[in-house]
């Protein structure tokens, strides 16, 4: 009976063993992809569970925004971003101006929209009163497994600090997963922009480091001063442009898992804020 009831606790062992080991290589490899439920905006409290379900404004496509603006390129079509260019086609700049004016009526925890073209970047971003909530809740704040874009809650909402970070999941497809990518050469050299709107500004984003840091490092140790936060990420980049950064620029990191590396390794995709004008127009 003794015996019997070892090989049955060592079984019940074994099998907890398994299970934690799948759960671990789930968690490194990116969470799978999953639908982001409807955005919603309603004049409904922020942080309901129970939210009216009216969707955000639907995006504009090449079609629509040629009626709405008029603007086609040589061919009649609309000219397509790229994020080795550094200018938005007006189409997709009043595109992206309507969804971040549109969400911060309603939504007051938005403090903008991060956008970056030939990538699955293009999301709301958030700040709550820590670095927990929106990992589990969407924008509207519903409850959403896979949670929302978020900065950091240490920092300055308009991006006025020496260095900002965005936290995102490593996803097989959305939110930050495509930076995986950008630890190819070829693939690093042609994301050289990103676009931050906020409901004031507007923000170009140039890239120019990659950098595999501890979840420790004290890059996260925020507010951070520029000059040591870009000795840390220059001194652990996989990939830097050698751009030249100087003494008042403010850098912002995308921060998200490094699968391939140990459990506690985060990506640091950094850049410097290039401010383009209000929120007038481009």
């Amino acid at each position: 009976m003794l015996r019997s009831k070892r090989m049955l606790l060592a079984a019940a062992l074994l099998l907890i063993l398994c299970i934690c080991m799948a759960v671990r290589a789930v968690h490194r490899a990116g969470i799978p992809e999953q639908e982001l439920p409807e955005l919603t905006l309603s004049a409904e409290p922020q942080r309901t569970e129970t939210v009216p379900a009216v969707t955000a404004a639907p995006p504009v496509t090449a079609q629509t925004a040629a009626e709405t603006t008029g603007t086609t390129g040589t061919t009649g079509t609309l000219p397509v971003p790229h994020a080795d260019e550094p200018e938005l086609p007006q189409w997709k700049y009043e595109e992206l101006r309507k969804n971040t004016d549109d969400l911060a009526a309603q939504l007051g925890d938005l403090v903008g929209w991060i956008f970056m073209a030939d990538s699955d970047i293009d999301y709301p971003v958030m700040q709550g009163n820590d670095n927990f909530y929106y990992l589990s809740h969407a924008p509207d704040g519903r409850p959403y497994q896979l949670g929302s874009i978020m900065l950091d809650y240490r920092n300055d909402r308009r991006f006025q600090d020496d260095a900002s970070i965005l936290y995102g999941h490593n996803m097989v497809s959305g939110m930050f997963g495509d930076i995986r990518s950008f630890r190819n050469q070829s693939s690093f050299d042609a994301h050289r922009y990103g676009w931050l709107f906020t409901p004031d500004t507007v923000y170009r984003i140039d890239f120019f480091a990659l950098a595999i840091v501890s979840g420790y490092d004290t890059a996260y140790d925020l507010p951070c001063a520029q000059k040591d936060f870009l000795t840390r990420i220059r001194s652990q980049a996989e990939f830097d442009s050698g751009a030249e950064v100087a003494a008042e620029d403010r850098l912002i990191a995308l921060s998200t898992c490094a699968v391939g590396d140990p459990a506690e390794c985060r990506a640091l995709f950094t850049g410097v804020l290039r401010e383009q004008g209000g929120s007038g127009g481009a």
